[in-house]
């Protein structure tokens, strides 16, 4: 869910990781997004969030982190860094 203006403003939302072995990781999300508008009309978008894990399936079931992500975009070319950890609760 996004509460925009102008490209601008606050998301949260739920996470869902499909693994290659089929498990999911689960999670929840928060964060802002910012748009400015440079001299020749051209926009820049900004992300920045943070995902908390709250569980999985498998043996991701007590799987517990915190995620930090960054992002940009030009609408022609994107770059996005994810770093956190986790761990899994006995």
């Amino acid at each position: 869910m996004s509460d925009y203006t102008e490209g601008n403003g606050r998301n949260t939302g739920y996470y869902v990781a499909l693994l290659e072995n089929g498990d999911k990781v689960f999670g929840r999300f928060e964060g802002t997004t910012q748009t400015t508008v440079n001299t020749d009309g051209s926009k820049v978008t900004k992300s920045y969030g943070v995902t908390t894990l709250t569980g999985g399936t498998g043996k991701f079931k007590s799987i517990r982190g915190t995620l930090h992500n960054a992002g940009m975009t030009d609408f022609k070319t994107s770059e996005y860094v994810i770093e956190g950890e986790y761990w899994i609760e006995q």
